[in-house]
């Protein structure tokens, strides 16, 4: 197209040399070529003369490119391409595209490549000035000065593609010559993904995303690869990738600017290619051999070495002139030859070349000369000399270190794996310890609470109030319990316990065991065989200790076993040791249980159980043991009972004889009822807290009849047909949850009012409890007041 206006193009290096370089590259495309050796130089010429291009050297003395393409850009929207002999990963991309640079360089330059994007912006000047002076006025009058200059650098630069995405890389705007670089149009994109212009290869990869998230945190993030057009071809894209952001730092969408490269790309691999005949003289070639760290590996088209560099020899424990001229079998095992060369011979295939295959195996064993296995990644690829395969290249990395780094790294992350499991764990068990701790403190409260009201409502009735004395004495008892046990945790943890120890019979220890939890064996009419040896055997141990440990093991045989169960307590002297066992016919413990049902907080069935305990007891036991030199051991099937067998030093046995205890068999109180106008039934598993509320309900005049679990529960109200019924939710067998239910499919007991008393009382307890059934929901200990209030509503 002819411009009456002259064509100028600036260049600036202060090396004359580059400049004459320059100058002989450019000569021929009918510009004139203005030289400028300083910052300053060319800033005059700037200010003198319109240019269509401008050639920038990075780095020069007194003002670098940077400072004089930032004056430049505050006068002139000049386009710049940027010469550098900078390090490509430290330019800085983004800042120099912010100046209006649309391109670098870096040195060595192509000349080719130099020379086609100088022509480019000398046609886009011609076809700029080309434009009438009025029409381009009115025309950018009408857009504005700086949207009239991108819309005419877009609709004139037919040679780059300009595209704008959303921040999902869903296009918006399609621009520039992407139409004519893809053949898609603007109708066929908009809206849809940018991944429509990529390989699959590179979809299946993510690198849309990928590419998109290297712009937001870098700032630009460069495209050079090929892509896909609309007919399924393939072209080389040569550009970059910009985020657009507002002036506060707002993500709005990208800028994807590329142009068609695909001959630059072609004519750079055939440079390349004519580079690699050169590679085979003799001096550059042992110059690359003896310089890389890498092995490099040749092989010749009758599959023996041609060359290999003493690093790759020393890796293998060869010298290269040991290797050189023998098959490639020496260094790769027999078992892997047939599958290596087929890769290799793929790599020769000529065509395949061309399209760019390489052949890289990230997981192969190379064999050094000593037989031992060295594990490498290695890429192979063809030399081609005058377009026929010449042999195939070997490049590869012992990578020794870096596997036994990954093998340290995968048992680090497997140890922390296994570190996160177990701290997974503790908290959940300490999550269930502290609402079991709860539930078990407010058990005892609430026929506490109940004994409270009752004596208020007996008028100091003297045997209402010995009663309820006792009563409370009981479960004062059992919190100085749970509360002794969790001191002793704290002061076991903390170091801060000394063991009292003296010479002692264990007999005698076992007799005071039976005392501390005959009440508990006595409460569940068990049967209780105590067989002891007629010598009397002595251990070096704290006697109030050693009368815990066992306590605690009675008393949960004595929770974990159905009414009527039988416990058996044995002692005798086996070599050099005292074996102590206690046995139960109870619910046993699951297998999976049984690795930790000594670790702390650890239960059977810890919630909403009845008496299922704090889960320390037996934690509390182990510690104690081991305080003492001993050891303990559990064995267990769920439905046949457990056995916890304790080992102690023996000191001696002596020969007085003593009695071993008789078994002892309890049974059961029943509680009275009075007659009252409301029948009320009180199901509770805690004997000691029905009987008391049972008793506070006959004094406010009701009747009331008492039930310790949920299979009398459904007998009693079957015959009792209460108007009421308070169920504890945690007892054993039939739970409150399964108790309610089959209640509610009796006949005649379709009105019956269901108050949940337990211990529990969050938001999700009184939805769960809702959920099951019931119509009320309190909280042990429960007010008189709110149990009052709760009879009140119920219709007579």
């Amino acid at each position: 197209m002819n411009s009456k206006t002259p064509v100028n193009i600036l260049m600036v290096d202060d090396e004359p040399a580059n400049l004459l370089a320059l100058t002989a590259v450019l000569e021929g495309l009918g510009a004139n070529l203005i030289q400028a050796g300083s910052g300053e130089s060319a800033l005059r010429h700037v200010l003198q003369t319109n240019f269509a291009v401008i050639l920038l050297d990075f780095l020069m003395p007194t003002m670098s490119g940077l400072e004089l393409a930032e004056i430049i850009r505050t006068r002139s929207a000049t386009p710049i391409i940027f010469i550098t002999a900078a390090d490509l990963a430290d330019f800085p991309i983004e800042k120099v595209f912010s100046l209006g640079a649309v391109d670098y360089l870096a040195k060595p330059y192509n000349k080719i490549v130099l020379r086609s994007k100088v022509a480019f912006f000398i046609e886009l000047f011609k076809k700029t000035e080309y434009l009438a002076v009025s029409e381009r006025a009115r025309y950018l009058a009408e857009l504005g000065a700086k949207e009239g200059r991108i819309r005419l650098i877009l609709e004139n630069a037919s040679g780059y593609a300009f595209i704008v995405t959303d921040i999902a890389g869903r296009i918006t705007e399609w621009e520039g010559g992407a139409e004519g670089v893809t053949g898609w149009s603007s109708e066929d994109v908009v809206g849809k993904s940018l991944a429509i212009i990529f390989t699959e290869m590179d979809c299946l990869e993510d690198l849309p995303k990928i590419e998109m998230d290297v712009a937001k945190k870098t700032g630009a993030s460069q495209d050079k690869r090929w892509h896909l057009r609309k007919n399924g071809t393939r072209f080389y894209a040569d550009g970059v990738m910009v985020p657009l952001k507002d002036a506060a730092g707002q993500l709005h969408g990208f800028t994807k600017i590329f142009r068609d490269a695909t001959a630059e790309r072609l004519a750079a691999e055939e440079i390349l290619a004519s580079e690699a005949k050169l590679l085979q003289s003799q001096t550059l070639f042992s110059l690359l051999l003896e310089s890389s760290v890498d092995g490099i590996y040749g092989l010749g088209a009758d599959s023996n070495c041609t060359f290999i560099n003493p690093a790759g020899a020393g890796m293998l424990g060869y010298l290269p002139e040991e290797l050189v001229g023998r098959p490639l079998s020496t260094i790769i095992h027999q078992q892997h030859t047939a599958a290596t060369q087929d890769l290799i011979a793929q790599c020769r295939i000529g065509e395949a070349t061309r399209k760019g295959l390489t052949v890289r195996v990230d997981d192969e064993v190379f064999w050094h000369k000593d037989g031992t296995p060295v594990p490498v990644f290695y890429s192979a690829s063809p030399i081609i000399v005058d377009g026929k395969p010449g042999g195939t290249v070997i490049t590869f990395v012992d990578v020794t270190e870096r596997r036994r780094s990954e093998a340290e790294r995968e048992k680090l992350l497997k140890e922390v794996q296994i570190v996160n499991k177990q701290i997974s764990e503790v908290d959940r068990r300490k999550s269930e310890f502290l609402a079991t701790l709860a539930h078990e403190l407010r058990n005892p409260l609430a026929p506490i609470r109940s004994g409270l009201d009752l004596m208020k409502l007996s008028g100091n009735s003297l045997k209402v109030v010995a009663e309820t004395r006792d009563m409370m004495e009981r479960q004062v008892t059992h919190m100085v319990r749970l509360v002794d046990d969790l001191l002793d945790i704290a002061r076991i943890s903390g170091g801060k316990i000394d063991l009292k120890k003296e010479l002692i019979n264990v007999n005698s220890v076992i007799a005071s065991a039976v005392d501390i939890s005959l009440p508990l064996i006595e409460a569940g009419q068990h049967d209780l065989a105590i067989d002891l040896p007629d010598e009397p055997i002595v251990i070096l141990a704290d006697p109030v200790r050693i009368a815990q440990v066992i306590a605690n093991l009675l008393n949960n045989a004595a929770k974990y076993t159905p009414l009527g169960g039988h416990i058996g307590v044995t002692a005798s002297a086996v070599a050099g040791e005292v074996i102590l066992s206690v046995r139960d016919n109870g619910v046993g413990i699951p297998k999976e249980l049984l690795p930790s049902i000594f670790d702390m907080f650890s239960q059977v069935n810890c919630v909403d159980s009845s008496g299922g305990g704090l889960g320390i007891g037996l934690s509390l036991v182990r510690q104690l043991v081991d305080m003492h030199g001993g050891a303990i051991e559990v064995y267990s099937e769920p439905g046949s009972g457990s056995t916890f067998v304790v080992k102690f030093p023996l000191v001696f046995v002596s020969t007085q004889s003593a009695e071993a205890p008789s078994v002892i068999k309890v049974a059961n109180n029943k509680p009275q009822n009075d007659v009252a106008p409301l029948r009320i039934m009180v199901v509770d598993d805690n004997v000691d807290a029905a009987v008391s509320l049972s008793d506070l309900l006959a004094f406010k005049g009701h009747i009331s009849q008492v039930a310790h679990d949920g299979h009398q529960a459904l007998m009693l109200a079957t015959e009792f047909k209460p108007h009421v019924a308070f169920l504890d939710i945690g007892m054993p067998g039939l739970d409150g949850y399964e108790t309610v239910k089959e209640l509610r499919n009796i006949s005649g007991l379709e009105q019956l009012i269901l108050v949940a008393l337990t211990g529990r009382g969050t938001a999700a307890d009184r939805a769960k409890s809702s959920e099951a059934g019931f119509n009320f929901h309190l909280t042990k200990p429960a007010q008189l007041d709110a149990i009052n209030e709760l009879l009140a509503k119920v219709e007579r």
